[in-house]
């Protein structure tokens, strides 16, 4: 959940989106190629009319009367059914930003990130934003109870580097305005069910349900791998009781984060947090808020059709 490295330097990469011209020119190119029943070029053959024996000399008025009645009707040209024409997609400005997060409950700098992030929302008002929250496993070993974090850590990267790998996050943290308070007791919970219940939230409360997450395990040492802890934090955020019994009495809860955190989007991140932007611009680590904004800005000038096709 730590690491002796600085937080990644921001990373931007994009997939380059369809030109709106060359959407339109494939429309264009549909529209005259035929496949929308077009009706044939050229001018339509001239009807022939084979001369008949026995007919009046030509000029009479009797062989112009029996010329009209075996004159064969007009030919009509008929074409096709036309076939609907998809329109180019015309860029919507109402349409939202989606955000897909990548963390876990019990990591430090996806704490730090996830706050830049709300405060990246709260400075950004281009555009709608939907922000999906997606389980990452740092240990799924975990014990269900948990397991003293400075001991855990000590083994994993050597007791003598604890105080400064917890030093060094608490004043990222600090900087960023989130407290991290870590002592001799601290322990690192099995992050399952937390997750399990930010995913039974209702959306508009899953950002408030992951700060209260963040704030009793990372500032008062709360275990949230304890149902019953996660129980008071859900209903403290407004989720009802039906709600947090169900996402956390639910025999394959855990077992449904572990496949979650496997496959999908998660599956290719192999460090958190990962933010996925709008589909394609992804940025690792705990990104500032001034960088999130400019991916933001990126993705929505994407959506309205003002990107620079280059960029």
């Amino acid at each position: 959940m730590f690491t002796m490295h600085p937080p990644p330097e921001p990373t931007l990469s994009s997939v380059r989106p369809t030109s709106p011209r060359l959407v339109m020119l494939g429309v264009m190119a549909l529209m005259l190629g035929g496949a929308c029943g077009r009706p044939p070029t050229g001018a339509p053959p001239k009807a022939t009319v084979k001369a008949k024996t026995g007919l009046a000399t030509t000029g009479s008025k009797a062989a112009k009367r029996q010329q009209a009645a075996t004159k064969p009707a007009p030919t009509v040209a008929t074409t096709e059914a036309r076939q609907p024409v998809t329109a180019p997609k015309v860029p919507n400005s109402k349409s939202p930003i989606v955000v897909e997060v990548i963390h876990d409950t019990v990591c430090p700098w996806c704490r730090i990130g996830c706050h830049n992030l709300d405060t990246a929302l709260a400075r950004f008002t281009d555009r709608p934003v939907v922000v999906r929250y997606h389980p990452f496993l740092l240990d799924k070993d975990t014990p269900t109870d948990g397991r003293n974090l400075r001991a855990h850590l000590g083994k994993k990267y050597g007791a003598g580097r604890v105080d400064s790998m917890f030093k060094r996050v608490t004043a990222v943290g600090a900087k960023a305005g989130v407290r991290f308070v870590f002592g001799a007791d601290s322990k690192i919970s099995n992050s399952a069910l937390s997750h399990a219940l930010i995913a039974a939230a209702p959306p508009a409360k899953q950002r408030a349900l992951l700060r209260a997450i963040h704030d009793a395990y990372f500032e008062r040492g709360v275990d949230i791998g304890n149902a019953a802890n996660l129980t008071k934090l859900g209903l403290g955020v407004g989720m009802n009781a039906a709600e947090v019994k169900a996402a956390l009495n639910s025999p394959s809860a855990r077992t449904t984060i572990e496949q979650q955190a496997r496959s999908g989007i998660a599956a290719s991140v192999r460090g958190v947090p990962h933010f996925v932007i709008d589909g394609r611009i992804r940025l690792g680590g705990a990104q500032s808020p001034e960088q999130l904004v400019t991916a933001l800005k990126r993705a929505a000038a994407t959506l309205s059709g003002t990107a620079n096709p280059g960029s």
